[in-house]
């Protein structure tokens, strides 16, 4: 049977389809887009923030796949985790969980994983507080 390589992934042509067992993290990310999606659909977040969202979660994939092939060439030049922390905080954090799912970058270190889960919980917190009427806080 052919093979298309994806990264780390491999899809059987006209054959059975590798099983895929999404984690606990890509779960959260798939209810967190679904959350701004309905945030946007009710009125309750502007379109641009799923805009923001998308684009950076896109920045952030594209660059941990920078560092996973620069750390596979042995390159002397990283991205630096801080940088990839603070794009996770800046909305790319779904970004960053298909990066760690689909390319296994960076998603056996432990201190890694907690700071950007400390980064979803966090950007998840604005969104929910984004949504929050003003009312409820009176």
């Amino acid at each position: 049977k052919a093979t298309v390589s994806v990264l780390n992934w491999r899809l059987w042509v006209g054959g059975n389809t590798q099983r895929f067992m999404p984690s606990p993290r890509a779960v959260c990310a798939l209810a967190f887009v679904g959350y701004i999606g309905w945030g946007v659909h009710r009125g309750a977040l502007p379109e641009a923030v799923a805009w923001w969202c998308a684009g950076m979660s896109v920045l952030t994939f594209c660059m941990y796949a920078v560092d996973k092939r620069r750390a596979v060439q042995g390159a002397a030049w990283r991205v630096p985790e801080r940088n990839l922390h603070l794009a996770a905080l800046g909305g790319g954090w779904p970004g960053a969980v298909c990066a760690q799912e689909l390319i296994r970058h960076k998603s056996s270190k432990a201190q890694f994983r907690a700071v950007l889960w400390c980064a979803m919980a966090a950007h998840a917190a604005l969104v929910i507080l984004l949504q929050t009427p003003p009312e409820a806080f009176r």
